[in-house]
């Protein structure tokens, strides 16, 4: 057991810099070594020849297609780029119906066009046009299929022959030279994915041609990187169906939907898309998990999978910082001070729940920069300060923290009922942390819990079980209430009483095992008919063994109960008592970090169920077998239940 003070509490950060300009910037994809790792083996030379899938576990607020902007220009990943080309569809000469695809160089394609309009013209003038099509063909080295397109092309004008439609060369696709596309699919369908092939009316005459077709999201990006999200492809299987083919076979044709049925002009067939390129599936966990449902032997196949993870270690604060400084540059905001970054720290481990990592979730950590920039901007600072940022934490929870204020008035004015002083046998305070629907804004609410003792047959009933307000982790921890108490005073007699176990004004379900330490907690002082000092508040949660193990939501868990604290009136005897092993998670409030300082609140940590109760009753535990102990005290009245001899401490106490 120890008493934690201000010291172990404060989070110090020694930096060298006086402003955030001062480091280099570091970008997301930087701080990702494992999709670092899988991205070098997608651009692999031994994979140019073919498309390649990766899946990508992700979190919401991730903008993947700059993730993937940002891993494909990191010099750690070395670039074997996949062929890149310009897409034109050209009216086939010998069969209108079957328009032919022509691969240009990338960027070429406007000028292409221009060139082919004036070697028409000029062909059609019967003036020698050998001269463009060389100046064609220099922008298209070793291009042979083109060439032979041009020198037919030429010979159809020379014999006059006609042309089906005005419009001979669709320019579908093109690019700018040296950039790879990155395209990211949204609102997914069969035509925006694999193209479309449009249709006119003239007469009563259905017709189409290669001016009419359109690319889709997979020509667009060929040669380059097409991330699609997984859900789209879980709620529409025929595109994943259709898509999984095209990449193995790598060609691309025009088939219609599947639920469109044949296509209008059954004999117009456009000349299938040769496709190279880098597909990059992304979506969370569930959605990983409905995608290995839909297709496992397909996904299966699939090689590269990586994690994209919300989090790093402490250890690494130089590269957040240098994140904290790619998110300045890339919103264009004004410089932060020292000070302004250590309090962005501190958010960002709080984030995360433990003073141990840092959350690089950019929108959240954005929202808070631009914030304090605009409101370092009204108050005229050159630079973001400590005092802005806590400004937009203060003002960014005051639009989320209605719940808390009417938690506070319920409170106030004794709609909850809880004590924050005083002895009572049987009760004691315990600690939840509620989430508001539709954010991830949390607080924490404490909780009175109460135990009765009365004759029976060694029942622990939990009422919450029995009302059917208790999730099943709830149940499991119960059950362990139950091993313990059997284990240490019913291995030779059975339990002669019955205990209810109550969650006072609890109208909801409960789940989770925080409240198993002071649940037992509660059990054993009505046994004992030992008081417990309701000036403190417990989390924890047990084995059957009385260790305690850690649990979540400490800092809002603490704050919650010094919020009530202040409602009824700091006593400077109040506090709380957590497991030792969630000292990294505490990230708290200045408030209350002040509090502690001044000595009004309180933090113990403690690793047993025995530190805790002498802590909470002052009584020491002891053994079953030493009668002026806790223990001894609860045995000693089973015993008297049962039949058996007691001592004097027991008649005492009795």
């Amino acid at each position: 057991m120890k008493k934690l003070s201000y010291e172990d509490l404060k989070h110090e950060y020694n930096f060298e810099f006086i402003k955030l300009s001062e480091v280099e910037p570091i970008n997301y994809s930087s701080l990702q070594p494992r999709v670092l790792s899988a991205f070098s083996r997608l651009g692999s030379p031994a994979n140019q020849n073919k498309s390649q899938i990766i899946i990508l576990e992700g979190y919401p607020g991730i903008d993947y297609e700059d993730v993937v902007t940002q891993l494909i220009s990191n010099p750690k990943i070395p670039l074997h780029q996949r062929p890149i080309f310009d897409l034109c569809y050209a009216e086939n000469l010998v069969n209108s119906q079957r328009p032919v695809c022509l691969e240009l160089e990338p960027g070429t394609g406007p000028e292409f066009c221009e060139k082919v309009s004036s070697l028409l013209k000029n062909l059609l003038k019967h003036v020698d046009s050998e001269n463009i099509v060389e100046s064609i063909m220099k922008h298209q080295p070793g291009n042979d299929r083109l060439a032979s397109y041009l020198s037919d092309l030429s010979v159809h004008v020379a014999n006059e022959l006609p042309f089906d439609n005005d419009v001979i060369i669709n320019l579908m696709v093109t690019h700018k030279k040296n950039t790879v596309p990155v395209i990211y699919g949204r609102d997914l369908n069969w035509f925006s994915l694999f193209g479309k092939v449009n249709y006119l009316t003239e007469q009563g005459t259905v017709y189409s041609n290669q001016n009419l077709l359109e690319p889709g999201l997979i020509r667009r990006a060929n040669g380059g990187y097409l991330i699609l999200p997984i859900s789209e492809l879980v709620r529409q299987p025929g595109l994943w169906y259709k898509l999984s083919n095209a990449v193995a076979q790598g060609v691309l044709d025009w088939e219609s939907n599947y639920q469109e049925g044949n296509n209008l002009v059954p004999f117009f067939e456009p000349e299938p898309t040769l496709i190279n390129l880098n597909l990059v599936l992304v979506g969370d966990y569930i959605d990983i998990s409905d995608f290995y449902s839909l297709d496992i032997d397909a996904i299966e196949n699939i090689e590269l999978k990586s994690d994209l993870i919300h989090t790093i270690d402490s250890s690494r604060i130089a590269e957040f910082v240098g994140f904290l400084r790619y998110i300045q540059d890339s919103y264009e905001l004004m410089d932060f001070t020292a000070d302004a970054v250590k309090i962005l720290c501190d958010y960002s481990s709080r984030q995360c729940g433990t003073r141990t990592e840092f959350s690089i979730v950019e929108t959240r950590i954005a929202a808070v920069m631009k914030l304090a920039h605009d409101i370092a901007y009204e108050n005229g600072h050159e630079m973001a300060t400590g005092s802005d940022v806590k400004s937009a934490l203060k003002e960014r929870e005051f639009r989320a923290n209605h719940a808390v204020e009417e938690s506070s008035k319920m409170y106030r004015e004794h709609q909850m009922l809880i004590s924050t002083s005083g002895e009572c046998i049987g009760q004691i305070n315990g600690m939840s942390v509620v989430s508001t629907a539709g954010t991830d804004f949390e607080y924490g609410e404490p909780l009175r819990i109460t135990a009765t003792v009365h004759a029976g047959d060694g029942d622990i009933f939990d009422v919450e079980h029995k009302a059917n307000l208790a999730g099943q982790i709830h149940q499991k921890a119960m059950m362990i209430i139950n091993g313990y108490i059997a284990n240490n005073f019913a291995r030779n007699d059975s339990l002669p009483f019955t205990i209810n176990l109550v969650f006072e004004q609890s109208y909801s379900e409960i789940d989770g095992d925080s409240a198993s330490l002071s649940g037992l907690c509660s059990v054993l002082s009505a046994m004992a008919n030992a008081p417990i000092d309701q000036s403190l508040a417990v989390t924890g949660a047990l084995d059957q063994f009385g260790h305690v193990q850690p649990v979540g939501g400490l800092n809002e868990k603490i704050e919650g109960f010094y919020r009530v604290c202040k409602i009824q009136g700091i006593t400077g005897k109040q506090g709380v008592i957590i497991p030792a092993t969630n000292v990294n998670q505490l990230i708290l409030s200045d408030e209350v970090l002040d509090a502690i300082r001044d000595e009004k609140f309180s933090i113990y940590i403690v690793d047993t169920l025995a530190e805790t109760l002498e802590i909470l009753t002052g009584i020491k535990c002891g053994t079953v077998d030493e009668p002026d102990t806790l223990f001894g005290r609860i045995q000693e009245r089973i015993d008297e239940m049962n039949g058996k001899p007691v001592s004097f401490w027991s008649r005492l106490f009795g």
